[in-house]
């Protein structure tokens, strides 16, 4: 060896690493691990954040559009379809109209209804008035559990709500309530 070479002779002892055995190729890997941990969990977490706020905007929406229908319906008419239950009155045709007019301006494919009675023991409301008239005044409605509270609230302290992302036999659900003033 001359006193300008530089690197150090070959060893015969030294054994030569497989791939996985270099630290170049460890750090590599733990590095890549690293980098998808990481981002699957910042995908986790926008994914909820964004659900929430999805549900919140789909809710604000049906609160708004509850709260108004609460308005447009005559509260006369409708004190008198629940008392009379009839529905070939002209209050049941008119407030029947109104609920479907206003579902759809706001483009929903789901009736609108107004309900009496709410029964939080049994789950259940009397129907008074559905936009698409397919129930009857006074039909016993099956409440799914997530409603009870919301809806009966809504009846004690007359204040609009919206329910939280719910499952039921029929699919995934957000609903709004709105009082009738009067």
């Amino acid at each position: 060896m001359s006193a300008g070479d530089s690197a150090p002779p070959a060893r015969a002892d030294v054994p030569v690493l497989r791939l996985w055995q270099r630290l170049e190729v460890r750090l590599a890997a733990v590095f890549a691990l690293l980098t998808l941990l990481t981002v699957g969990l910042v995908g986790v977490l926008v994914h909820e954040r964004q659900k929430h706020e999805v549900e919140d905007m789909l809710g604000t929406q049906l609160l708004n559009i509850a709260r108004v229908g609460g308005l447009l319906v005559d509260p006369a008419l409708h004190a008198e379809l629940q008392r009379s239950g009839a529905r070939d009155s002209k209050a049941y045709d008119r407030v029947r109209r109104s609920l479907d007019a206003i579902r759809n301006e706001a483009l929903l494919t789901t009736p609108i209804r107004t309900l009496a009675g709410v029964d939080a023991t049994r789950g259940m409301a009397r129907l008074v008035v559905d936009s698409d008239g397919a129930g009857r005044p006074g039909d016993p409605v099956a409440l799914a559990p997530e409603l009870l509270e919301p809806l009966q609230w809504t009846f004690e302290d007359g204040v609009a709500r919206y329910t939280r992302v719910y499952r039921t036999a029929t699919g995934s659900w957000i609903s709004a309530f709105a009082p009738i003033p009067g």
